[in-house]
Formats: structure tokens, sequence, C-alpha cells
């Protein structure tokens, strides 16, 4: 899935394109420089568990991930979201009650997620 960031302002574009790559684990952030012509790199390299499955970005530019892993293989049962600042850094990290993320989305300060195992949209208090 790709997510492009909240405009920060009426008539201004989104500066850039998120990409989660779950296969390595990773999320790429593409940057328009100049216009129509856009840079990619690696924003965020996570370790463990299967991938990124899902991002939502907020008014404030922060981007929550989450992660996908299969249910009922040693995992705790619970999923993960990581919310991070706009440089990359991690400020925060949600559990919710799957741990097949399947979707995100964030209105306001409610951040909605879709579980896969579960079959449920859970709304958190972000």
């Amino acid at each position: 899935p790709a997510v492009p960031p909240a405009p920060s302002g009426p008539g201004q574009a989104a500066p850039a394109l998120y990409v989660a790559e779950q296969a390595n684990n990773r999320v790429l952030r593409f940057v328009r420089r100049p216009v129509d012509v856009f840079v990619g790199s690696v924003f965020y390299q996570f370790a463990g568990g299967v991938g990124p499955s899902a991002l939502a970005c907020d008014a404030e530019g922060n981007l929550y991930v989450g992660h996908y892993e299969f249910a009922g293989m040693g995992n705790s049962g619970e999923g993960k979201i990581s919310k991070l600042s706009p440089e990359g850094d991690i400020l925060d990290v949600y559990a919710v009650p799957d741990p097949e993320v399947t979707g995100l989305a964030i209105k306001g300060r409610t951040l909605y997620v879709t579980g896969g195992s579960t079959d449920t949209l859970y709304a958190l208090d972000v």
C-alpha cells in the first residue's frame, strides 16, 4: 500500500509518498524533486516479523505503520502499529488484538485498524 501524508495547508501538495514494502520489511519514501520527478529512499527499516502491511499519515506528518504477522505462528496474538515522526524516529508503538493488521485510516485523533485474522475493525485513540 502507498499513502501520501496530509497536505500541510489549503491548496498545498503533499511533500512525499510512502510505500510499505512488506517483503523487505521497510517503508520507502518518495519525495517530489523537481515537479513530476520522484526520488525514493528507505524511510525506515524494520527488523523481525513479516513486514509493514498498512500505512496512514496524520495532519502533523506522523506516519502510522501496521505490521503483519501470521496468526498462530508463535506470536503473542497481538499486532502492532508503529508511529513514526516525519524524521523517521519511532514515537510510539500501539498494540492491537490481531496480529494480521491489514488496513489503517486516521481521522482526527482516532486511528482505525482492520484485523485480518479476526475480521474486526478497531478504533484507537492516538
